[in-house]
């Protein structure tokens, strides 16, 4: 991508370059490691590789904030359309490229969640997630062993494949966590989450056709808990980020 690792900011930067790399693990279209801040970036360049793939970051141990991915990705396991393995905080993010993964963890926004402080906020899919035969396989996120991790505010559109029991609507697996005002369709995967272990509190989410979705449907639900605006109402669609306008 454009940096190995970053350890300070990228910022408005757009990646046009196919990175085909099929058994290389840590990839992404702006970076493989992010150590410091990554935001309004994208990526629209089709990205293969092992573990640890995503369209923005392979691995994020920082702030992923503002950022798209526009290509499709896909790995063995621990990928997905922003990041491949989350260790922090991705807010504010969207994903409309297909996802495949072959074995676990694979996400609309992120592959696997684990060991930090973590929050998946304000962040939407709309691409396929597609991994028939993977565990942990979910719209947003492909799992979330965390304790008191959050994933919140967040929605899914896009079909989503992946072995029964551990695939999810939003996300394959949840330990620990929570999974708060967040919105999805049956018409995309039957649960919301198949795999809940210790969970904290799935509260607030909102199931209906995705026909319904569209238009105001969703913005009350993504709105609870929000600071300031964030989603803008789209006539006769679903919703977008603010910062997609501006």
């Amino acid at each position: 991508g454009i940096a190995e690792l970053n350890y300070g900011s990228i910022r408005n930067t757009i990646n046009k370059a196919h990175i085909l790399l099929s058994s290389t693990y840590f990839m992404g279209g702006i970076t493989a490691k992010n150590y410091g801040t990554i935001e309004n970036c994208s990526n629209e360049g089709i990205i293969e590789g092992t573990e640890r793939i995503g369209g923005i970051a392979g691995e994020n141990t920082g702030s992923i904030t503002k950022c798209a991915n526009h290509a499709n990705v896909s790995a063995k396991r621990e990928v997905a359309g922003i990041c491949g393995w989350n260790y922090l905080t991705i807010e504010e993010c969207y994903n409309t490229g297909k996802i495949a993964g072959v074995q676990y963890h694979v996400g609309g926004i992120v592959g696997r969640n684990q060991y930090g402080e973590i929050l998946v906020k304000n962040c939407y899919n709309t691409g396929a997630v597609s991994a028939p035969n993977a565990l942990y396989v979910g719209g947003i996120i492909g799992s979330m062993n965390r304790q008191n991790g959050i994933i919140s505010n967040c929605y899914n559109t896009g079909n989503v494949s992946g072995k029964k029991g551990s695939t999810g609507a939003i996300a394959g697996a949840v330990k620990g966590s929570s999974i708060l005002n967040c919105v999805y369709s049956k018409e995309n995967y039957s649960n919301i989450c198949d795999a809940q272990n210790q969970v904290v509190a799935v509260e607030n989410n909102k199931e209906d056709i995705l026909e319904n979705l569209k238009g105001s449907s969703m913005m009350e639900t993504l709105k609870t808990d929000n600071k300031g605006e964030i989603w803008v109402e789209v006539d006769n669609e679903y919703p977008i980020l603010k910062w997609q306008g501006e």
